[in-house]
């Protein structure tokens, strides 16, 4: 589950797995989700993108089957100075559904750490 850093006692981590926006993709090999929002030109000062990553990331691997308003629900929180969300909402749209081979690879290895 997608959880803020800011607020989590360290002790409160001993012997979890944890994800970092690194760990999903970087500039070199981008996540998937990370290349979309950039085609979709949902990225502008990179302040929220982490977090807009790490949100989407975890709820996709989480739930087999999702709609655009839990996406758009589980986004809730993530605040953006400059970007209009909906570029946002346009590039995630397609992660909808569970038709997506890239999520099926996402869940078994998001399960098995």
């Amino acid at each position: 589950r997608a959880m803020s850093s800011c607020t989590l006692p360290l002790g409160s981590l001993h012997r979890t797995n944890i994800t970092t926006v690194e760990g999903v993709g970087t500039s070199k090999n981008p996540h998937s989700i990370q290349s979309r929002l950039v085609e979709c030109h949902a990225v502008q000062c990179g302040y929220d993108t982490p977090g807009l990553v790490m949100a989407v990331y975890a709820l996709l691997v989480q739930k087999e089957n999702v709609d655009i308003q839990e996406i758009i629900n589980h986004c809730d929180g993530i605040i953006s100075r400059c970007n209009g969300y909906r570029a946002v909402v346009e590039a995630v749209k397609s992660f909808t559904g569970n038709n997506s081979d890239d999520r099926k690879s996402w869940r078994r290895r998001f399960l098995t750490i």
